[in-house]
Order: C-alpha cells, then sequence, then structure tokens
C-alpha cells in the first residue's frame, strides 16, 4: 500500500520552522492583534485572542450544559494536533478527550508522540 501523505508534513522539517520564524505573517506589527479582533471585537492586550473568545462564548457555555463540564473533540485533518494541545492546555479549553483523525501517517505518530 503507498504512504499516505499530505503537504502538511513539510511543518514537521526543521528547514520549515526556521523559515517560518523568518515569514510568519502575523509578527508583522500590529498583526496579531488586528486579525484576532476581527474575530473577538477586542485587541489582544485586552484579552482578544480568538481562542479566549470561543472559548467564553462557546465551548465554555456548551460545557456547563453537559453533566461533566468536560467536552469531547474531533479534529478532523488535525496534522501534529499542536493547534487543539494549545487550545485545552494553554487556553484551557474544558476538553479532557481529543480525537484527531490525520491522513498522513508520518503526522500522525507526531501527534501521538507529544
Amino acid at each position: 500500500m503507498k504512504e499516505q501523505k499530505t503537504a502538511s508534513r513539510a511543518t514537521l522539517a526543521e528547514e520549515w520552522r526556521r523559515r517560518q520564524q523568518k515569514m510568519d505573517w502575523m509578527t508583522a506589527p500590529g498583526m496579531a492583534s488586528y486579525v484576532n479582533s476581527l474575530v473577538s471585537g477586542k485587541p489582544l492586550h485586552e484579552g482578544g485572542h480568538w481562542a479566549l473568545y470561543a472559548a467564553e462564548q462557546h465551548v465554555i457555555p456548551l460545557a456547563k450544559t453537559r453533566d461533566s463540564q468536560r467536552l469531547s473533540m474531533l479534529s478532523l485533518g488535525c496534522g501534529s494536533a499542536h493547534i487543539e494541545r494549545s487550545l485545552i492546555e494553554e487556553f484551557r479549553w474544558p476538553v479532557d478527550r481529543l480525537h484527531g483523525l490525520e491522513f498522513d501517517a508520518e503526522m500522525r505518530r507526531v501527534a501521538s508522540e507529544s
């Protein structure tokens, strides 16, 4: 059987990480605050990160409707699941189980190891 790959596998390479540090458009002055404020209505320095907004407006209220107040998350095309982990760990989304579906076997391996 042919190995299943996606273009996202390139993000695992050290060269990708090195180049991203130079070219990440979100590091342009004011860009991150502007983009996040489009979602949240507040600049970053006022707690306007999109992940906080989504948690406060949607995820936490949904969890409160459950008896356990914890949720399961399904992520389609999760890659290495670094975004999902950030939502759960850094932004404290009330998720106790993450199920990621990923086509690329190498991306699945990286996700399961971290």
